[in-house]
């Protein structure tokens, strides 16, 4: 059996270019010796491409002398077979690009067979140390190469000028995260970027990004006559809480009159404070089935674009991708290289996963515990856990910092030789502080490629799960938060 190769269409190919060199300017792709099957049609290639680029004329005579003593070429003919390829010459520049796409199509199916022969013969034999993850890890990453590897993807910039300039005039194309505070902090959710949300343990990550995750589920995509095409589509990868955890937490925040906790736990013994089934049922119909949750446990970034395709290919979109968390996500191909590695490829390729899908994906990540140790509680960049790799992949990094947490592990002892109505003020200065800050949770973006960082407040109710805008009076006024609404 022979691999897909097309020898016709390299001929014509090498005819037209050698017939009229300036073809080369105009072929869609960018061609190299490799692409083409028979090695020697490579290699004449490689010398017509050579010359032409150094402003020099490639033609049959050129070429004869250039080749005069090649056994390759002497073998299938010599000067003889430059007169047949000029002969066989793509007749017009149209057709001449139409071979070249071929070509470069046809070497792409040939190094997809290869990389899967290569993958089965390493599960066959167990070579190396990866197991079945890491091996299928590394076989997609070669087939993205593959596919990466056609066409030539540049633009001049004054063409990419006029689509910014065409852009000023259509409406907002971003997500809203359905907080219009932080929307105006961060921009919205713009494809293809990677938003990093950063945080310690409760401070309510994850809370913020189910909120954001539910708000863009429960919208929809709706022509110019305002008519619905279809809902929005959410991916959400979580690997520290189940499916039916993060279901009693959107169950919560729905009811507002139950903690997630009588949702999701059935050891208590009050049973006064679980719902009946019967109330609730009716919330069922506000859970957005459109929030798709993939709730294994450690997953590669290989695992997700799988799952990313397949939502895609059932829903025929997919507008949103949330991993819950960074950390918890593993790269079985560089497990061996350290976690520092690891980590680095696994934000490199969510970056890509960004890009492939034209989507935004929000990342959770951990704070290392150098946070803890700071009189300053307030999170920094040099705090992003185990590697660099995330400030430099993401296009924004948001910190969440909630006061109140640290004010509850802080309550005020006496000092010494302190008397008492010093200590009874500043205990009434804490409460006070305490209770100001209770549902107060601190957003700060300490990294906006595109725009400048800030800060802002949000209403968190973590017991209900809910995460919002403040109190009604600092929202802004409805017609600037419809601007942050998908059109």
């Amino acid at each position: 059996m022979s691999l897909p190769h097309n020898i016709e269409a390299e001929q014509a190919l090498l005819g037209a270019l050698m017939f009229d060199n300036s073809v080369l300017e105009r072929l869609p792709v960018v061609l190299e010796s490799d692409d083409f099957y028979d090695p020697v049609h490579g290699r004449i290639y490689a010398a017509i491409a050579g010359r032409i680029r150094a402003g020099a004329l490639a033609d049959g005579v050129v070429l004869k002398e250039m080749f005069a003593r090649d056994g390759g070429i002497q073998e299938i003919g010599g000067a003889v077979y430059l007169i047949k390829l000029m002969e066989a010459a793509a007749p017009l520049t149209a057709q001449a690009q139409s071979y070249a796409l071929l070509i470069r199509d046809l070497r792409a199916r040939r190094d997809i067979y290869r990389i899967c022969q290569e993958t089965a013969r390493k599960a066959l034999n167990g070579d190396g140390d990866a197991d079945a993850e890491g091996m299928a890890n590394e076989a997609e990453r070669a087939l993205q190469r593959v596919v990466g590897a056609g066409g030539a993807n540049d633009i001049g910039l004054q063409d990419a000028g006029v689509r910014v300039v065409e852009n000023l005039s259509r409406p907002y194309r971003g997500l809203s995260t359905g907080i219009y505070e932080l929307d105006k902090l961060i921009g919205g959710l713009l494809a293809p970027d990677l938003i990093v949300l950063a945080a310690r343990p409760a401070m309510g990550k994850t809370s913020l990004a189910v909120n954001i995750a539910y708000n863009v589920a429960s919208g929809s995509v709706v022509d110019r006559d305002g008519q619905v095409i279809r809902p929005r589509v959410v991916a959400f990868f979580s690997m520290e809480m189940s499916a039916d955890q993060l279901a009693g937490r959107a169950l919560s925040r729905s009811s507002k009159s139950h903690g997630a906790l009588a949702f999701t736990h059935s050891s208590l013994n009050a049973s006064e404070y679980r719902p009946r089934s019967d109330d609730v049922a009716p919330l069922l119909l506000r859970l957005p089935q459109s929030l798709r949750i993939d709730d294994g446990g450690r997953r590669s970034v290989a695992h997700m674009r799988a799952v990313c395709r397949d939502i895609r290919s059932r829903y025929g979109a997919l507008d949103l991708v949330c991993v819950d968390y960074l950390q918890l996500a593993v790269d079985p191909s560089a497990r061996k290289d350290g976690r520092v590695v690891e980590l680095g490829g696994i934000t490199a390729d969510l970056k890509g996963l960004a890009k492939d899908m034209s989507v935004p994906v929000v990342a959770l990540s951990q704070l290392s515990r150098a946070v803890e140790n700071r009189i300053d509680k307030t999170p920094q960049l040099s705090d992003l856990r185990e590697s660099g790799s995330i400030e430099q992949d993401a296009d924004t990094v948001v910190f969440i910092y909630r006061e109140h947490y640290y004010l509850v592990q802080n309550e005020p002892h006496p000092r010494e030789n302190e008397d008492d109505s010093d200590f009874g003020r500043r205990k009434r200065d804490w409460a006070q502080r305490k209770l100001e800050t209770k549902n107060i949770m601190s957003a700060i973006c300490g990294k906006r490629r595109n725009g400048p960082v800030g800060v802002t407040e949000l209403r968190c109710d973590l017991a209900h799960d809910i995460v919002s805008d403040p109190e009604p009076g600092n929202n802004g006024p409805p017609a600037r938060r419809q601007h942050w609404m998908d059109d």
